[in-house]
């Protein structure tokens, strides 16, 4: 082999093994820019995962509070509407109680609210049209009892049943609709320990 020959194989043999080098430094670098790419790729995948899932978290929390409020608004309506309710049909027995009845309970009322003092006792009209001497005998009684006095009269007040006890300036409404809304909260606490306390 000539000294030409030689050296033309020597070349192709440097270019040869410059070409296998550069062939194995580009596949390390390929392979280096694959496995950072797919590093990147499983990182920001990690990412997205983990904000799509904070992002349902947060969504079912504001759907179970909307959902738990919705369920409270509902229980509150419905705990008002019984409460109206056990209070129409409260005002409902005791405007519709027979004669004697009624008057019974004005007594009744009456002796927690007599005063030791000169006062009137207000009945509408329609009260006093039908009242019972007994009634009047009773309201006397117990005025007396009480070491005062009470003069029957018709109010000029809307009185849907009971009566106002006046006494100088000062009134006493004690006519249904003031006692049952008075009653109100007591009854809203019943209402709510018999009917929602398990909610």
């Amino acid at each position: 082999m000539s000294g030409l020959d030689k050296m033309v194989s020597q070349i192709i043999e440097e270019a040869n093994h410059l070409a296998e080098k550069s062939l194995a430094d580009a596949s390390k670098e390929r392979t280096m820019i694959l496995d950072k790419a797919n590093a990147e790729a499983k990182t920001k995948v990690n990412e997205l995962q983990a904000k799509m899932e904070a992002d349902i978290a947060y969504q079912e929390e504001r759907i179970r509070s909307s959902s738990e409020r919705q369920r409270r608004k509902i229980l509150l309506q419905e705990r008002q509407n019984l409460i109206a309710d056990i209070l129409r049909k409260a005002y409902e027995s005791l405007v519709n109680l027979d004669t004697d009845e009624y008057f019974a309970l004005l007594s009744k009322m009456l002796e927690k609210y007599t005063l030791p003092k000169e006062g009137i006792l207000y009945l509408k009209k329609e009260d006093l049209d039908r009242i019972t001497p007994e009634f009047a005998t009773e309201v006397a009684k117990i005025a007396a009892l009480s070491g005062g006095s009470l003069e029957i009269q018709e109010s000029n007040q809307r009185i849907d049943g009971g009566f106002i006890l006046a006494y100088g300036g000062i009134e006493e409404n004690c006519t249904f609709k003031a006692m049952l809304a008075a009653k109100r909260e007591s009854l809203s606490d019943l209402v709510d320990k018999f009917f929602f306390q398990s909610f």
